[in-house]
This record gives C-alpha cells, sequence and structure tokens, in this order.
C-alpha cells in the first residue's frame, strides 16, 4: 500500500502494464484506488483496454473517504466552499494549503481516462457532479444500484417459522467506525444476556 499523497509510482505503472498485456486483459474494474495510485487509469487507456470504475466510496474526492471531517461529522463539501477541504486536511492531516485541489486536479484527468463511471446511487452521482463537474456530464456515469422501492418503503417479509434455538446473526462488510461497528457492539452489549 502507499501513502494517498502518492498520485502515481512509475514502478506499479509498469508492473500493472506488464501484468494486462501478459494476462491479456479484456476490461479493467477499478473497484476504488484505496492504496494504489490514480494513474493507473492511464495504463489501461493507453494499452487500448475498456475500463469501469465503481463509485461505492468518496476516495476520489478525499482521502477521508467517508466524508467524516476533522470534527467527526460529514464535511458536506459540496455545499461549502472549497477552501474547507485544506482546513479540514490541515487540522487532520497536517495537510499543507492547496493539496486537496492538486490531488483533485489529477484524480480528474485520472477519472477522464475510465470509460463507464458507476455510481450506486443517484445521490452519489450527483456529489461527483457537483466536485468534477466538467467530468460528469449527462452521459459519462450510469447508476446502477441496488432495486429500491419507489416510495422508499420495502414491502414486509413473510414471517419465518419461529425458531427454538438461538437467534443466529451474521455481520457481514466491513467492521469499522465509519460502516457502525461501535452502534453494533453496543447493541450487542446490551443483548448479551438474551438467546441470540
Amino acid at each position: 500500500e502507499i501513502s494517498e499523497a502518492v498520485m502515481s509510482c512509475p514502478q506499479r505503472e509498469r508492473v500493472f502494464s506488464q501484468l494486462l498485456v501478459r494476462m491479456q486483459i479484456d476490461l479493467v474494474h477499478y473497484q476504488h484506488l484505496i492504496g494504489h495510485p490514480p494513474s493507473l487509469t492511464y495504463i489501461s487507456r493507453a494499452l487500448g483496454i475498456p475500463s469501469v470504475m465503481s463509485l461505492h466510496d468518496y476516495y476520489a474526492v478525499c482521502t477521508h473517504f467517508n466524508l467524516i471531517g476533522y470534527k467527526g461529522t460529514y464535511c458536506n463539501i459540496p455545499n461549502l466552499p472549497r477552501v474547507t477541504c485544506d482546513v479540514c486536511l490541515n487540522a487532520s492531516d497536517s495537510v499543507a494549503p492547496g493539496s486537496q485541489a492538486r490531488r483533485r486536479a489529477f484524480f480528474g484527468g485520472a477519472l477522464r481516462q475510465v470509460d463507464v463511471l458507476h455510481a450506486n446511487t443517484a445521490g452519489v452521482a450527483a456529489l461527483f457532479k457537483a466536485i468534477y463537474p466538467s467530468i460528469f456530464t449527462a452521459d459519462s456515469v450510469r447508476v446502477f444500484g441496488v432495486p429500491m422501492p419507489l416510495n422508499g418503503v420495502a414491502a414486509a417479509p413473510e414471517p419465518r417459522a419461529a425458531s427454538h434455538g438461538p437467534l443466529k446473526v451474521a455481520i457481514l462488510g466491513n467492521f469499522t467506525k465509519n460502516k457502525g461497528a461501535e452502534d453494533i457492539v453496543h447493541a450487542l452489549n446490551q443483548m448479551r444476556g438474551d438467546n441470540v
């Protein structure tokens, strides 16, 4: 893994290029670029290999990919002046003023190299369009998310037969603070004596 400040890495670019050619890759899907230089999108473009990038987090917008600012709350950056990022990143990471603008300029170029930008929701697409208005035109991003009911209310599931054993719970995904891990731990502590 490399620092978020590194936008290009000739060694990784060379190895990535060699792998794409040797493995005869037909399509590259960038899930996200955390831990990788965004310059990799230039490599697939230069080799003529189509690419897709999923915009399921906001790493291309900020190194704080969940948009939680230095105060521990959602930063709401689309509705604040751009200089707010300098203040936040300086307070949280001692980043020099202007660093966010340089990072976004580089990421803007990297995003232009991708053939299809995929967002899970219209809200994610709208936030990217607010940050990168020249890149995110009407046809540049596709929204394909989990099907949701139009009125926001899902039909109640069919009741299952009651089990006489303990309730079995599976927690899937990234078990971190920004994904709600503290809340789940708190709930599980409250249910310590329950048949779970």
